[in-house]
C-alpha cells in the first residue's frame, strides 16, 4: 500500500532545499570516500523521523561496524545504542552477507521490508543501504542491475524514503548513472579548495517537484553539529 504522500520539512537541507520534499522518493548521495555522505544520509533521516513515531532501517554495508551515534551526536533526539529514539536502526549488510553469500542484495532489501513490516507494525518510513557499491554487497552479474532498479522503485511506493549511498569512483560508474536516472533526488558531495585548505562540500544534481540551489554549499561540523552553509 502506497504511503500517504505528505511534505517532508527537513532542517539539515534547508540551506539547498526550499520546499517541504514529497515523500515516496528515492534519494541518493554520491561522493569519493571521506567526503561526510554517511555523515549527511544519517542526520537526513534522523532529521525525518525525531517528531514522528516512524521507524528508519539504516543497512551499513562497509564492514567497519561504524557507530551511528558519533554522526549523530548532535541530533535533538535521545540517542540508545544503537537506537536514535528508538527508531533509527542500524543493521550490519556486510555481516549478513558473510551469513548468506547465495543472497542478493534485492532478495535482502525485500526480506527486511518484509520482516520490519510485522515487527514495526507498518510503521517503517526509510531504508537506507550505505555504501551500494561496497565490495561486500551481493548484485548478481547477469541480472542484478535491472532487478535491484526494479526492487527500489518497488519499495519507494510503500516508504518514504529510499535511501542509496555510492561512492564515486570508476568501479561505480554504471551504478550511479542507473541509480541517478530512477532517483528523485541526487545530492553530490566532495571538496573543494578555499583558503588553501579542504573543505567538504554538497551541491544538489536533481529534486524533482521542489525549488533548491544550485550552488555548491559547504558542510561544515561544528559544536552545534553538521549543518550546510552559504554557497560559495
Amino acid at each position: 500500500m502506497r504511503t500517504v504522500e505528505r511534505g517532508l520539512s527537513i532542517s539539515v537541507l534547508s540551506p539547498i532545499i526550499y520546499d517541504k520534499i514529497k515523500t515516496n522518493i528515492i534519494l541518493l548521495i554520491t561522493g569519493p570516500p571521506g567526503s561526510f555522505k554517511t555523515v549527511l544520509m544519517a542526520n537526513i533521516v534522523a532529521d525525518i523521523i525525531k517528531y514522528s513515531d516512524l521507524y528508519a532501517i539504516y543497512l551499513d554495508a562497509s564492514g567497519m561496524g561504524r557507530r551511528f551515534e558519533d554522526y549523530l551526536a548532535f541530533m535533538k533526539v535521545p540517542i540508545r545504542s544503537p537506537l536514535v529514539g528508538g527508531r533509527f536502526i542500524t543493521m550490519d549488510l556486510a555481516k549478513m552477507f558473510k551469513e548468506s553469500p547465495e543472497r542478493d542484495i534485492s532478495e535482502v532489501l525485500y526480506s527486511v521490508r518484509e520482516t520490519s513490516s510485522e515487527v514495526l507494525e507498518n510503521k517503517l518510513a526509510i531504508l537506507v543501504v550505505d555504501p551500494l557499491d561496497s565490495p561486500f554487497v551481493r548484485l548478481r552479474p547477469d541480472y542484478g542491475l535491472p532487478v535491484l532498479v526494479n526492487s527500489l522503485i518497488d519499495l519507494k511506493s510503500e516508504l518514504k524514503v529510499v535511501g542509496i549511498v555510492v561512492n564515486a569512483n570508476t568501479r561505480s560508474k554504471e551504478l550511479i548513472e542507473t541509480l541517478s536516472v530512477i532517483s528523485d533526488a541526487w545530492l553530490v558531495t566532495g571538496f573543494i579548495s578555499l583558503k588553501e585548505k579542504r573543505i567538504p562540500a554538497v551541491k544538489v544534481k536533481k529534486f524533482r517537484g521542489v525549488r533548491h540551489s544550485y550552488d555548491i554549499h559547504p558542510i561544515i561540523l561544528a559544536e552545534k553539529g553538521l549543518r550546510i552553509g552559504n554557497p560559495l
